[in-house]
This record gives C-alpha cells, sequence and structure tokens, in this order.
C-alpha cells in the first residue's frame, strides 16, 4: 500500500509498505510534469513512514512556495551478482 496524509498543515506524511531486496526511491513534484529526487530507502519489510516540511527540505528545482505537493515512489529490484567460478586448476 501507499498512503499519504497530513500530519499537521503544511507537512505530508508518505507510508508505505517495503520488501526486501527493492529499492525505493521517493521523487516529489509541484507541478505533475518535473520530477526530484526526494529520498532513497532499502527495502526491509517493514512499513516505512517519511515527513516531507517544505520550511525544512532544500530540493534543488522544486517551488517550495507551492500550495500543491505530488509524490511517486519509483522501485527497483536489487540484483546479486554471482561471480564465476574459478576455471579448473591444471595438473
Amino acid at each position: 500500500y501507499i498512503e499519504s496524509s497530513f500530519i499537521v498543515p503544511g507537512i505530508y506524511s508518505l507510508g508505505y509498505n517495503s520488501k526486501s531486496s527493492r529499492n525505493y526511491y521517493l521523487k516529489i513534484s509541484d507541478n505533475l510534469i518535473n520530477w526530484y529526487d526526494w529520498k532513497t530507502q532499502t527495502g526491509d519489510g517493514n512499513a516505512h513512514t517519511s515527513n516531507f516540511d517544505p520550511t525544512t527540505e532544500n530540493i534543488s528545482g522544486l517551488n517550495m512556495n507551492s500550495s500543491n505537493f505530488f509524490f511517486r515512489i519509483d522501485i527497483e529490484e536489487q540484483t546479486t551478482v554471482i561471480p564465476p567460478p574459478p576455471p579448473p586448476s591444471m595438473p
């Protein structure tokens, strides 16, 4: 699930369930056209909550005085690279 709410006027709360072996890239926009990186979190199987306060965050390009903020989460599966086995030894 993904849930968004106001904690108090002007502070946004974004909550979601995470899954192990996933990276979560939290993005924010003030116009639904331009998206900016906000946070990156690693999934651990637990619920995560992040609070956004435009008076304390510093995100280059984002209009912090906007009356609207939009959030999205990009999810990427972590991959494990298994190295090839060593070549057999020669007698």
